[in-house]
């Protein structure tokens, strides 16, 4: 029965593309649409399977399956009364009734229809349906953090790195298809530190989704060749006042924690919310290496230990609005701090053979960055009756400042310093980002987008470089 529902609804869907190139005046002209949400999460449900049913019988007039964003749209249909019946897997079955097209009605706009999630009860155990780890989509991976039990004590970068197509290295370095050339964006909006400062001080707990897009529209605007890592935040969509907290703690003095409080009503959101990180990493590098050249073999043994620190924290405030059901706000302000550092220490033993001569030197590697960063935000979007059709528009002021140091030494089998090296780095950066995006459905499945973008940015740098003087001991 289910089998020919299916198929029914194909070949329906197959006429009415044919009946959509027919002329205006061979057709009726009544329309009804709609979008699937989730009633929990509020996201759109794909590929929900919509079917269109005369009123009071089981006389099937059209079928389809909605799309990426949830919507469907019946074109064409005789004024009459119908009923609309919405099914997907893991969700219980929907049945709108007597839904009239008329001459004085022609287009019926249901907007969002929630499909409420179905469980079985089993003796105290209820089971419910849930989305996947990670969820591949048409331009992109989602990876959902809260099916990622053993990485959401830590960071963005520990979910990342169980993630196709994502590297991290001992340092927590991330690369995206082998390129540290990609973007970071927080809910949609570039992030001004660098990708993996920040990768490294968002806790994996305040993250909602991490959506990795390979393929960005252009306008995106990544700031690199490899993509774009975009971090969608949590979220609390109760009414009322609401608050979540989180807290871990590891090895090596590791600690972390945030929270997230807010004051919902129907046509606004108050929210506050903080985190703090702090993450520790030790390791050891041991490396032997031999080459021979005719008949002389070169010899170098190195042990070394390598200590990283890394602390961050962050607040963010703001307020959403939606005044109609077509237009929504936010205006957003966030200000963090962090701080990293590491010190990498290794012993060489280099020895030639037949010579035996032997020389012994020690190399000492310090590391230090620290500074602030701050971001404000006013977003504003309308949707005209069609989700897909909408105008965006964004306007974000952010910056950061920071120092960083650096020192690289040479010590000789006595713990004299051979040769070494340091250098400094300072300067303030501050940009403004305006940017506005239209979007609209045109021929079927096609979009046309159009937008304008345009960014003011200063910036400051300092830079110093000292060589050690064996002379005078000093650089």
């Amino acid at each position: 029965m289910k089998n020919g529902l299916i198929f029914a609804i194909f070949f329906l869907s197959i006429v009415q593309t044919m009946l959509a190139i027919v002329p205006d005046d061979a057709r009726t002209r009544g329309t009804i649409s709609g979008r699937v949400i989730d009633s929990l999460s509020n996201d759109p449900v794909e590929y929900a399977t919509v079917a269109l049913y005369l009123h009071d019988s089981k006389k099937l007039v059209g079928g389809m399956i909605s799309d990426l964003t949830g919507s469907f749209r019946f074109k064409g249909l005789e004024f009459n009364n119908y009923d609309i019946e919405i099914s997907f897997i893991g969700y219980n079955d929907l049945m709108t009734r007597n839904v009239q097209v008329s001459e004085n009605q022609s287009t019926i706009d249901l907007g969002k229809v929630h499909l409420q999630r179905s469980a079985l009860n089993l003796k105290e155990v209820e089971i419910v349906g849930g989305a996947p780890a990670i969820e591949y989509q048409i331009d992109r991976k989602v990876i959902h953090v809260d099916k990622q039990i053993t990485a959401i004590s830590g960071t963005a970068v520990d979910i990342l790195e169980s993630v196709p197509s994502v590297s991290v290295d001992l340092e927590g370095n991330v690369t995206l298809r082998g390129s540290s050339s990609f973007a970071v964006y927080i809910d949609g909006k570039p992030s001004v530190l660098e990708a993996s400062d920040i990768l490294n001080q968002i806790p994996a707990s305040s993250i909602a989704d991490i959506e990795i897009i390979t393929n960005p529209s252009a306008k995106f605007d990544p700031d690199g060749t490899a993509g774009i890592i975009n971090i969608k935040m949590k979220k609390i969509k109760l009414e009322g006042f609401n608050g979540v907290f989180n807290a871990n703690i590891g090895q090596y003095n590791t600690l972390g924690g945030d929270f997230l409080l807010n004051f919902k009503k129907e046509k606004y959101n108050l929210y506050f919310g903080a985190d703090y990180n702090k993450r520790r990493r030790k390791g050891t590098m041991i490396n032997n290496r031999t080459t021979t050249t005719n008949d002389t073999i070169f010899h170098t043994n190195a042990v070394g230990d390598r200590e990283r620190n890394q602390t961050g924290w962050n607040v963010r405030t703001g307020i959403e609005l939606n005044p109609t059901k077509n237009d929504y706000a936010n205006i957003g302000l966030n200000y963090g701090n962090r701080s990293h550092g590491g010190t990498f220490v290794s012993k060489y033993d280099a020895w030639i053979e037949p010579v035996n001569a032997q020389n012994r030197y020690t190399s000492y590697e310090d590391e230090k960055r620290s500074g602030n960063n701050y971001s404000v935000n006013f977003d504003y979007r309308h949707q005209f009756g069609h989700p897909e059709h909408e105008l965006a528009f964004q306007l974000i002021y952010d910056g950061h400042d920071g120092d960083e140091t650096s020192i690289n030494e040479l010590s000789d089998s006595i713990g004299q310093i051979v040769s070494g090296q340091t250098s400094t780095e300072s300067g303030p950066m501050a940009r403004i980002r305006l940017k506005m995006d239209y979007t609209r459905p045109i021929l079927g499945k096609n979009k046309l987008e159009a937008g304008y973008q345009s960014i003011l940015a200063r910036s400051k740098e300092e830079n110093t470089v000292s060589d050690y003087n064996p002379v005078t001991h000093g650089y």
